[in-house]
C-alpha cells in the first residue's frame, strides 16, 4: 500500500503486513500510523493444539546468540549503512533495481538457526523491483525489516532498516548455494561461526 508521511510528505510504499501498526518514517524518523486494511470475511479457523512452551532454561540465551538474533532481526545487516526508504519510483539504497536476469533470484528465502542457546528464523522476500521485506522471529520477539536488495557477483545482498529498532542490517548469501556469507549490523560484523551448531559447515537460506 502507498501512504504519505504527514510530517515530510514523502510517499512511502508499505507492506500490507504493517497495516494498523505505528512505524518510523525512514525519511524523517517521525512516527507514522499505517492505516488498517479493510476487513474481509475470513475462513473458519481450525483450532490447533499449541506447542509446549519453552522452559525458563530454554529461554535463556547467550549474549552472542542474543546479539546475532538482534542483528539479524534488528536485522538491521551489512556494509553500506545508508538509510533506505521507498519512493514512488524505486527503493533508494545507492544502487539500481535488478536487471531482468538478476530479478530471476527474486522470491522468498528462509534461514533457520538451530542453537543450544536459542533458535531463530529469518524470512526474506526479494521482490523483482529490487525492494526487500524481511521478518525475524525468535521466541516472543518479532521484527520487520524493509529495504532493498541487489546482486554482487555470486552474492545476493539485502540492506534493510528495522522498523522496530532503526538499526541498519546487511545480509550477504550465496545466490546458488544459499550459504550465509556475511551478517552486519550498523557496521559491526557478526561472527557467524558462533551460530553454527557443531557438525555443520555453515548456515543456509532455503528458497521457498
Amino acid at each position: 500500500m502507498k501512504i504519505q508521511c504527514p510530517s515530510c510528505d514523502q510517499r512511502l510504499e508499505i507492506p500490507e503486513e504493517l497495516a494498523g501498526q505505528t512505524i518510523e518514517c525512514p525519511a524523517c524518523n517521525e512516527s507514522l500510523d499505517v492505516p488498517a486494511l479493510a476487513a474481509v470475511p475470513s475462513a473458519p479457523v481450525q483450532v490447533q493444539q499449541s506447542a509446549p512452551q519453552p522452559t525458563s532454561s530454554e529461554k535463556s540465551k547467550s549474549p552472542i546468540v542474543k546479539w546475532a538474533i538482534a542483528s539479524v532481526a534488528s536485522i538491521t545487516v551489512l556494509v553500506g549503512l545508508s538509510i533506505i526508504f521507498f519512493s514512488d519510483a524505486s527503493v533508494k539504497s545507492g544502487g539500481v533495481s535488478p536487471t531482468a536476469k538478476e530479478a530471476d533470484y527474486s522470491g522468498k528465502y528462509t534461514l533457520y538457526i538451530y542453537h543450544p542457546e536459542g533458535d531463530a528464523e529469518l524470512n526474506f522476500e526479494l521482490k523483482p523491483d529490487g525492494s526487500f521485506f524481511g521478518r525475524q522471529s525468535n521466541g516472543d520477539e518479532d521484527d520487520v525489516l524493509i529495504g532493498s536488495w541487489k546482486v554482487e557477483g555470486e552474492l545476493l545482498v539485502s540492506e534493510s532498516k528495522s522498523t522496530k529498532s532503526s538499526n541498519v542490517i546487511i545480509v550477504k548469501f550465496n545466490k546458488k548455494t544459499g550459504k550465509l556469507e556475511s551478517l552486519n549490523r550498523d557496521g559491526n560484523e557478526l561472527p557467524i561461526k558462533d551460530l553454527i551448531t557443531e557438525g555443520e559447515d555453515g548456515l543456509y537460506f532455503k528458497k521457498n
